[in-house]
């Protein structure tokens, strides 16, 4: 079953790399933290089959739109549908260049032997909410939409006081305060929690208050690469790729 997985994975990098130019160069794309351990796995598979070197530069969902506008050289920037759209629209990326990559949920996840949220509706999850002690969420995407979230379900004062702040105002990694105990329950996209070490992810937040984030890739408008960036994007929409971005809690765009 592995050697099928590898060979497919082999031919189908090969279909995508010959339909691009030969000499090699190098990929520099600008992409969300969210998909952090799923490149790290995909683009060594990549750069050995192409030849070809990827470089990221890796931030924060909310950030990524302002490094390019700020003018972060790169072929790709990966960030939200919407983000790429508005900076199309804006004139940094290039027209009709957006390319849907994978779609991502919310999650929420416990230290190993507290108390477990309960996830089976939105009431039962409300009660768990305003049980808990202390909550954290993340730097990126999601804490903007649980807070809407919690104002839509009554409870944003209850929430933010619950909230974990650091004390020197900073934030923190959400695993690494809830490995310390700081909080109770802790909020990220699925990706960024699955693969972290001593906390338990107990699943997505409910599917009717659920919010779906869909990473999509946008071309730079003077991309030095665009050809060979493109080969990169059709990899990591392949069959192949897919089986492995399944693994990091994703599910291919």
């Amino acid at each position: 079953m592995l050697m099928r997985y590898v060979t497919g994975l082999a031919c189908a990098l090969f279909a995508l790399l010959i339909a691009g130019p030969a000499n090699s160069a190098e990929i520099r794309m600008v992409s969300a933290m969210a998909l952090h351990a799923t490149w790290l796995e995909l683009m060594p598979q990549y750069e050995q089959a192409s030849g070809d070197k990827v470089t990221i530069v890796w931030s924060p969902g909310l950030e990524v739109a302002r490094k390019v506008e700020s003018g972060e050289k790169a072929d790709i920037a990966v960030l939200g549908a919407a983000g790429v759209d508005d900076l199309i629209k804006k004139g940094f990326l290039a027209d009709g260049s957006r390319v849907p990559l994978v779609n991502s949920l919310i999650g929420i996840a416990i230290r190993p032997g507290a108390a477990r949220p309960d996830l089976t509706n939105v009431a039962s999850f409300r009660k768990s909410l305003l049980d808990a002690r202390r909550i954290v969420l993340s730097a990126g995407t999601s804490s903007i939409y649980l807070r809407k979230l919690f104002q839509n379900m009554g409870i944003a004062n209850e929430m933010q006081a619950k909230l974990y702040r650091s004390p020197d105002g900073r934030t923190e990694n959400v695993a690494n305060v809830l490995r310390r105990g700081d909080a109770d329950l802790g909020f990220q996209q699925v990706s960024e929690l699955i693969d972290e070490k001593g906390i338990e992810l107990i699943g997505p937040i409910p599917r009717d208050v659920q919010e779906v984030t869909v990473w999509s890739a946008g071309l730079y408008r003077d991309a030095p690469n665009a050809e060979r960036a493109r080969a990169l994007l059709r990899f990591i929409r392949s069959p192949e790729a897919a089986v492995i971005i399944r693994r990091h809690g994703l599910d291919p765009g």
